[in-house]
C-alpha cells in the first residue's frame, strides 16, 4: 500500500469514532423543564430545529436548580449514543450579568431574580426579600417577632403605676418589630 492509500484507509477506519467523539458533547438551549419524580428532565434545542425531549438533567449532590427557559446547557451522549443525552450543567447569561463579581475562592448561589447567597473569603453576603430559618419546632423570624412584641407590651411597676419598659429609653420597638416582620415569608 502506498502512503496515500494508507492514510485514506485509516481516515475511513476512524471516521465512525471521530463522529461519535465530535457529537458526544453538545451545547443547547433549554426550552422546557419537567420536575420528574426521580430526575429532572428538560427539552433542549441542540441545533437549529433539533429538539431533544426528556434529556435527563444531573445536578451535584446537595444542589438542585430549575433553570429558566432560554438557559444554555451542556449535554453528553451516553456511550456515544446521540439518542441518550444527559445534561450536566446549565447557565443563564442574562442573570449572570447582574450578579456580584466573584473573587478567587468565592461561591455564589443565585436565582433568576438576582437574589443570592455570596460566600466570600471572610463573610457571607445575602440578597433576598424574605427569609425563613427554622428547626423542627420553630421559625426564627417568628420567634424574634414574638419576642419584640412581648417586650413592646411589657410593663414594670413604678410609683405612678405600670409603665412601658423601653419607652423611656427611646427604643422604638414598633419599628423594630416592623423590620423583623418584613423578613417573614
Amino acid at each position: 500500500m502506498r502512503s496515500n492509500e494508507l492514510v485514506s484507509f485509516f481516515r475511513k477506519a476512524i471516521a465512525p469514532i471521530k463522529r461519535q467523539v465530535s457529537t458526544s458533547i453538545l451545547r443547547g438551549i433549554i426550552k422546557l423543564t419537567k420536575e420528574a419524580a426521580k430526575i429532572q428532565q428538560i427539552q433542549v434545542e441542540s441545533f437549529e430545529d433539533d429538539i431533544r425531549d426528556e434529556v435527563e438533567k444531573f445536578h451535584n449532590f446537595g444542589f438542585k436548580s430549575y433553570a429558566p427557559t432560554g438557559s444554555e446547557c451542556l449535554m453528553f451522549s451516553v456511550a456515544g449514543n446521540s439518542e441518550h443525552l444527559i445534561a450536566i450543567g446549565s447557565e443563564h447569561r442574562e442573570t449572570l450579568k447582574e450578579l456580584p463579581v466573584l473573587e478567587e475562592g468565592d461561591t455564589i448561589i443565585y436565582t433568576k431574580e438576582k437574589k443570592y447567597l455570596h460566600f466570600k473569603k471572610k463573610n457571607i453576603e445575602i440578597s433576598l426579600d424574605k427569609i425563613k430559618i427554622e428547626n423542627d419546632d420553630n421559625e426564627l423570624i417568628s420567634v424574634l417577632s414574638d419576642l419584640v412584641d412581648q417586650l413592646r407590651k411589657s410593663k414594670w411597676n413604678t410609683a405612678i403605676g405600670p409603665q412601658p419598659i423601653f419607652e423611656s429609653d427611646g427604643v422604638k420597638l414598633d419599628e423594630i418589630k416592623e423590620k423583623i416582620d418584613s423578613f417573614k415569608i
